[in-house]
């Protein structure tokens, strides 16, 4: 369809509250992305200390024309 379809990806979220950074690690094929919390304001307050959480997300797979 337009919107494209689901697609199931493993990822790996390690975050530090102290320093303000999280890195996102997608899949395994060594794609990321980091971004710092403090973008975050409504959940800035939600993280702390430092922690890895590991998971399933799904993105949706955008169709390119």
């Amino acid at each position: 369809d337009a919107k494209g379809k689901l697609v199931w990806h493993n990822f790996k979220l390690v975050y530090d509250a102290v320093e303000g950074e999280a890195r996102l690690d997608i899949g395994a094929d060594g794609r990321y992305a980091k971004f710092n919390l403090s973008d975050y304001h409504s959940a800035r307050d939600s993280y702390v200390g430092v922690g890895v959480y590991d998971g399933v997300a799904w993105f949706r797979k955008l169709k390119l024309e």
